[in-house]
């Protein structure tokens, strides 16, 4: 029972920071690094899953897709259409591995089209802060599972 609470408060710091932050965009203006501290796995990967979801990478309902997407690194487009969609249905919407990174979380995902060997990485600080999707795509073999870093 502890452990529930434990987890519910954790959940809800992290829900009321990326909510805080909505306007802004994930990842801008977030808290410092020592604000909230260290989510667990499980929450690491909830983070990401919403994430990819909010953000209009998965089949997920218009309705669950944020009104301001983040943007990757050198994605361009006109409008929140045509970024939309060109994400539309790209990735599976359930993370296929987590590895802890040099400065947070690395969370994978598998495209939906025929890409063997490689997937999408979305990254975050151990917090949450900074989630962004990498631009660059990661080796499968490298970031499958959900085992210790």
């Amino acid at each position: 029972m502890v452990a529930d609470s434990a987890f519910f408060v954790r959940l809800s710091i992290v829900a009321a920071l990326v909510f805080g932050v909505a306007e802004s965009g994930f990842g801008q203006g977030v808290p410092p690094a020592d604000s909230p501290q260290s989510l667990s796995r499980d929450e690491v990967v909830e983070l990401a899953e919403r994430f990819v979801r909010e953000n209009g990478y998965t089949n997920a309902p218009q309705s669950e897709v944020r009104p301001r997407l983040n943007y990757e690194s050198i994605e361009r487009a006109d409008s929140r259409a045509e970024l939309l969609k060109s994400r539309w249905n790209t990735l599976s919407p359930k993370a296929i591995g987590i590895k802890a990174t040099a400065d947070g979380w690395g969370v994978a995902f598998d495209y939906v089209a025929d890409h063997p060997g490689i997937c999408r990485v979305v990254t975050m600080k151990v917090n949450g802060a900074d989630i962004r999707m990498q631009h660059e795509d990661g080796l499968r073999g490298f970031w499958l599972g959900f085992g210790d870093p």
